[in-house]
């Protein structure tokens, strides 16, 4: 858990429509028992592929690193984190502390978006190129842009879900093509369960193709005491519960990415035990669209900080910015836009909104982080360079 302390869209080319709303402001600062808190530096049993097929993570049964330690386990270095704006896709870039990069999803088809991560790549982080692309399922807003990306940088490793199973139609046939036409060759196919190590940040998958973990992570296992009154939501079908979903870990620090994981396999990771512990950075589900996000699961992670991926008129639903702001641990929410279609008082607070109006969208503000490794994070709003620490306990 966390103490904070404050410091100085086109078409989604997917099914979901904007949502409706987001939350209030969220400036309180909390403190959690940290009793309550699995540690986040946690080992878990490896189950990496083979080394033929998984150079990142090293041989086949152990996690290397490469990022070193200093004293008693302690990882050298920092861990960087980009929430870039794709005006409601999805595109986080992880730095880790040895220097291999991780790109979560590529965002929308076109320059806007490539352009938007290459400036990170290059411009922030002086690379040309991404050693490792997540593509957490087929969507045009999470795989769209890859073919002009890949014009900009070069991406050595792809790792998804296994093959889409939206090819009967459009776009999802030429998704998959255009993902194919880059990535084959290059593809690892990982499922929940397996830990990786890369650079010196722990990835533990815990979602891919519909299935989830059977067995709960270090700090998991825990009753849930919201599950007598959870909602209940039927499965969906398509792409978004095959998302590839994971924590991912450095030194104390924690942050769940799902996805567009959809509220029956998060009610799974939730309930009758909570299978993920205790987290300390929460990245939405599904842009905050109020058909993930279940109260179950995100209640039972008890944020302090959450980070929503949300765009001006898509994602950011009112239910999702209620279910977050009324979790036990009161957490602070910044959010990538403000999500236009709400009321004040269903977005957060005007420091932490990287992109405040429509008109503004083309000015691409990001959110990032900067965390070492015993769990100081500094958030900080591009805009405004506004930043917030907080302490993993």
């Amino acid at each position: 858990m966390l103490v904070a302390a404050c410091g100085g869209s086109p078409s989604t080319g997917e099914e979901d429509s904007g949502s409706t709303t987001v939350p209030t402001s969220v400036t309180a600062v909390t403190t959690n028992s940290p009793s309550t808190r699995g540690s986040g530096s946690s080992s878990a049993t490896d189950s990496l592929l083979p080394p033929e097929t998984d150079s990142l993570s090293g041989t086949a049964g152990e996690a290397t690193g490469g990022s070193g330690t200093t004293g008693e386990g302690v990882p050298d270095g920092e861990l960087e984190i980009w929430w870039i704006d794709t005006e409601g896709g999805a595109a986080t870039l992880f730095a880790t502390p040895s220097g291999p990069l991780v790109l979560v999803d590529v965002g929308f088809p076109g320059d806007r978006d490539a352009n938007r991560i290459a400036a990170v790549v290059q411009g922030e982080l002086g690379k040309d190129t991404i050693d490792l692309c997540i593509i957490t399922h087929f969507h045009t807003d999470h795989v769209g842009g890859i073919g002009e990306l890949l014009e900009r940088v070069a991406i050595t490793e792809f790792w998804d879900h296994g093959d889409s199973v939206e090819v009967g139609g459009e776009p999802g046939q030429s998704l998959w093509q255009d993902y194919l036409a880059v990535a084959d060759g290059k593809r690892t196919i990982v499922t929940p369960g397996e830990t990786h190590d890369i650079g010196g940040l722990r990835l533990e998958l815990v979602s891919a193709h519909a299935q989830i973990i059977q067995a709960a992570l270090p700090g998991g296992g825990a009753g849930n005491p919201t599950c007598a009154s959870a909602q209940s939501m039927s499965p969906e079908g398509g792409e978004n519960p095959m998302s590839v979903g994971f924590v991912a870990r450095f030194g104390d620090f924690d942050m769940l990415d799902l996805g567009d994981l959809t509220w029956s396999y998060e009610h799974e990771l939730a309930c009758p035990a909570n299978l993920l512990g205790p987290i300390d950075l929460y990245q939405t589900t599904h842009h905050g669209q109020s058909n993930s996000g279940a109260t179950q699961l995100v209640h039972a992670l008890d944020p302090i900080v959450v980070v929503m991926n949300n765009g001006p008129h898509k994602g950011g639903a009112w239910e999702t910015f209620e279910r977050i702001t009324s979790a036990p641990s009161l957490p602070d929410l910044w959010q990538v836009h403000r999500a236009l279609d709400n009321d004040q008082g269903h977005n957060t607070s005007a420091e932490l909104i990287a992109n405040e109006g429509e008109n503004e969208s083309d000015d691409a503000h990001y959110l990032h982080a900067r965390v070492d490794a015993s769990g100081l994070i500094t958030l900080t709003n591009g805009r405004n360079l506004h930043s917030r620490d907080y302490q993993s306990l």
